[in-house]
């Protein structure tokens, strides 16, 4: 439910915030922050941008798509300048295909308030902003299938699914899918939740289901996790907050149960490992035999426990707790803590790398970017002088290049950032 209401989300804090977008843009701009190195990892402010939300790259890094609160959203170049604005300004960003040519939309019309604004309809143009047609009326959820060959569109949280090919052509329609379906790393599989919690698994075109597994306590609604690489399923039965079984399976193969309670699951960029976190123990397993996983640790339930990501070359599983960041190495061993006596919660890899960009929880109650270096326990703010909070930061697919939305005293900016390995 959470990925079906991501944009609604964006947009509902974007209006939050008021005018203090748009005064970014009009206002003087500060002096850029200076570089930052933690371990190998140089860290370099290039500029602010123009105001906006919501970052998406471009998968070869020439451009990215920025948000406008009111205003639809707009393409860029690399370094930030040659804006050019795509669609209509009632028009939402809802997807970017993974080659970079397409753009999913949605459409939306007036609200019960002049600042709301309700989905109408999902649509698709090429990223130049070209093409521009509306695809289905009724849809409010759209979403590319990992190898950019279909995308799926659904009116409703529980219900029909119509699967398209790239030219908007129906291919397939999914009688009844409750949650979102999702696809396999390489798009070839596509999990879906069928009536009575059934999970079935079907080619990438939605087409020759099979039955992968049914619940045995009545439960209709599943939260399913598969690994970026390779082709393993974890899936658990019944809402994120109620004790509920891991189970894994492979297509074609048989599902077993690996835990007895998960709140959520994190896979390493590898996809060949695993955590599963809950209020007890956080257990990390081993997919290196797929028909056969294996339980490599089991860390004790952390006091305090509060985020949880991978590096982005995957050797280490990070995770914070109240007495600060902790690391541990993918194959198990004991956690060891990293920047302490800082007080870091992860936010997000930098791939390629053992960087690893936290939160910082001031005594302020604000949260300052940091770049945490796991496999050398060193850290260091990389936050621009003056910036309260940082409430997202997006890291580009080579993890080049990054923007950060920075919170000042009366603004909020953005900030674009390269990200440059020394040797």
């Amino acid at each position: 439910m959470r990925r079906f209401y991501t944009w609604f989300a964006g947009w509902a804090v974007v209006l939050a915030m008021g005018s203090g977008l748009g005064a970014a843009a009009s206002a003087a701009q500060p002096p850029l922050p200076p570089p930052v190195s933690v371990g190998p990892v140089e860290v370099k402010a290039v500029r602010w941008l123009a105001e906006g939300y919501n970052p998406v790259w471009g998968p070869d890094e020439s451009f990215f798509l920025l948000s406008h609160a009111g205003k639809g959203f707009s393409r860029y170049r690399a370094d930030g300048t040659g804006e050019k604005r795509l669609g209509k300004e009632t028009d939402r960003y809802g997807g970017l295909s993974p080659d970079g040519k397409s753009v999913l939309f949605h459409q939306t019309r007036q609200g019960k308030s002049k600042h709301m604004r309700v989905p109408a309809g999902i649509g698709l143009m090429k990223s130049d902003g070209t093409g521009r047609r509306v695809i289905s009326a009724t849809a409010a959820y759209a979403a590319w299938s990992p190898d950019g060959r279909y995308f799926l569109c659904k009116n409703e949280l529980s219900g029909p699914v119509a699967i398209y090919d790239r030219s908007g052509k129906v291919v397939r329609r999914l009688d009844y899918a409750n949650g979102i379906p999702a696809w396999s790393g390489d798009g070839k599989y596509l999990a879906y939740v069928g009536k009575a919690g059934k999970i079935y698994l079907a080619r990438g075109d939605g087409t020759a289901p099979k039955l992968a597994d049914e619940p045995s306590g009545g439960e209709t609604w599943a939260e399913l996790w598969w690994s970026p690489k390779g082709h393993n399923l974890l899936y658990a039965w019944g809402g994120a907050y109620v004790k509920r079984p891991l189970c894994h399976v492979t297509p074609g193969g048989t599902p077993i149960e690996l835990c007895d309670s998960v709140q959520r699951v994190e896979w390493s960029p590898t996809g060949d490992r695993a955590a599963a976190a809950f209020d007890g123990p956080i257990c990390l397993f081993s997919f290196t035999t797929p028909q056969e996983p294996e339980m490599i640790a089991q860390l004790a339930a952390p006091r305090g426990y509060k985020r949880c990501c991978w590096s982005g070359d995957g050797s280490h599983f990070v995770y914070s707790t109240e007495e600060g960041l902790w690391a541990v190495d993918k194959e198990g061993g004991e956690p060891e803590p990293v920047g302490r006596p800082e007080i870091l919660r992860p936010r997000v890899a930098v791939p390629k790398t053992a960087g690893v960009l936290c939160y910082k929880l001031t005594s302020k109650g604000s949260s300052e970017l940091w770049l945490a270096d796991v496999a050398r326990n060193e850290a260091a703010s990389v936050a621009p002088e003056g910036s309260l909070t940082c409430p997202s930061v997006t890291v580009a697919p080579s993890g080049r290049s990054m923007i950060g939305l920075f919170l000042g005293t009366d603004r909020a900016r953005l900030l674009l950032l390269k990200i440059t390995r020394r040797t």
